[in-house]
């Protein structure tokens, strides 16, 4: 497996492990380096990589005011993350990656790894 994607340097109950055991197939797209534009804030943080991939996250909306309606997930023994808030994704691939996910899960949260997953702070 990849170490880079794999996570095989990492605990096998880590984050990077974890995920990296779910990917049949790393990656069909030569590494590239790109400038890329990066946001954020208490309620707009987005990622773009101009032409090829747009990411964004904000917090969900209460259905009825149109207003944000944050809410906290709380993990203490979590192998991603201890506390998280939910938000509303919107994902894009343009050219070589083809694909538009709009108004899906996300979560935003703040973590460090080492080894043996989060460093507490």
């Amino acid at each position: 497996m990849n170490k880079i994607l794999g996570g095989e340097e990492q605990e096998p109950h880590t984050v990077f492990n974890i995920y990296g055991s779910t990917m049949e197939q790393r990656t069909r797209h030569r590494h590239r380096l790109d400038r890329f534009l990066l946001r954020s804030g208490k309620s707009d943080r987005s990622v773009r990589v101009p032409g090829h991939l747009e990411l964004r996250l904000e917090p969900i909306k209460n259905p009825v005011t149109g207003k944000p309606h944050r809410a906290v997930i709380r993990l203490p023994e979590g192998f991603e993350y201890r506390e998280a808030e939910m938000a509303s994704g919107s994902f894009q691939g343009h050219k070589d990656w083809d694909f538009e996910h709009n108004n899906c899960y996300g979560a935003m949260w703040y973590a460090a790894y080492g080894p043996y997953g989060i460093l507490e702070a």
